[in-house]
């Protein structure tokens, strides 16, 4: 069977095989750092998307900045927003080695596309 998105596969895998993990994600030295199962995934994905549009102040269509390191959080904050019609801009965080030139290159991406709301490990809203 072939699915148009990820979210329309998620929908009938969740259905099927609800508790079958099927993301994991390593540290850089191969353990697992974190493990959702289908059902997992499809609560977070949905839970965040919902919780963004009824209270975040922002409507379909506009950009979100992802400031995440690699990881599920990544995925789930990205995932959230295809189905809640945002925007999605991805960035790396600052690196505080570089953050000179990080600052720059984050604050150049975040005034290039517009976004008003940065995810990450907490939400958060720029003056």
């Amino acid at each position: 069977m072939s699915y148009k998105t990820v979210i329309e596969a998620l929908e009938v895998w969740v259905k099927t095989q609800p508790d079958k993990k099927c993301w994991t994600f390593l540290d850089d030295h191969g353990a697992v750092s974190d493990v959702f199962t289908y059902k997992e995934l499809h609560c977070a994905i949905y839970g965040l998307a919902e919780h963004l549009l009824e209270h975040a102040n922002i409507r379909v269509g506009d950009r979100v900045l992802l400031v995440f390191s690699p990881g599920l959080h990544f995925m789930v904050s990205l995932l959230a927003c295809f189905v809640a019609g945002f925007i999605a801009v991805p960035v790396f965080p600052p690196d505080p080695r570089k953050l000179k030139k990080d600052m720059h290159h984050f604050v150049s991406i975040q005034s290039n596309s517009g976004a008003q709301i940065v995810l990450t490990h907490a939400l958060c809203k720029l003056q």
